[in-house]
């Protein structure tokens, strides 16, 4: 599990490598054409709504044990 059971590992929930994964991504797109610049940019919505996933499904399993 990505998480811990505890609520404070929220965190730890974007590991500093996946904010600087994110961080490259831009930069790397900011000097593409048009149709470059989208791939990279759907490749950070991709990867942000996989996070986004799991920390619903983190939220869920927590409130439902309380």
């Amino acid at each position: 599990n990505e998480l811990s059971e505890n609520p404070d590992s929220l965190r730890d929930f974007w590991k500093p490598e996946e904010i600087e994964i994110i961080y490259s991504l831009f930069q790397y797109a900011i000097n593409k054409d048009d149709e470059e610049k989208e791939f990279y940019l759907n490749m950070i919505e991709n990867i942000i709504a996989f996070k986004e996933k799991k920390l619903n499904e983190y939220i869920q399993s927590v409130s439902t044990k309380y």
